[in-house]
């Protein structure tokens, strides 16, 4: 399930590479690991986000915004 959610953050990753530029990849990126982090997180019982986690892909989120503005 995670290889096959993984991939489908990369095909989505190359459609916006393929229609749009560089950028939007650092947002495509920051979604895909929201996702696969929630996907996960309700997917499987023994999956459990640590705090070191958590200050990880909310640093990455916040980045991400800071550079779009």
């Amino acid at each position: 399930m995670v290889i096959g959610l993984q991939a489908f953050g990369g095909i989505c990753v190359s459609l916006v590479m393929k229609y749009a530029d560089n950028i939007l990849k650092g947002f495509a990126t920051t979604i895909s690991i929201i996702l696969s982090s929630l996907c996960s997180h309700f997917i499987f019982d023994d999956f459990s986000s640590s705090l070191n986690f958590l200050i990880g892909a909310s640093l990455v989120v916040f980045s991400t915004l800071m550079y779009s503005f």
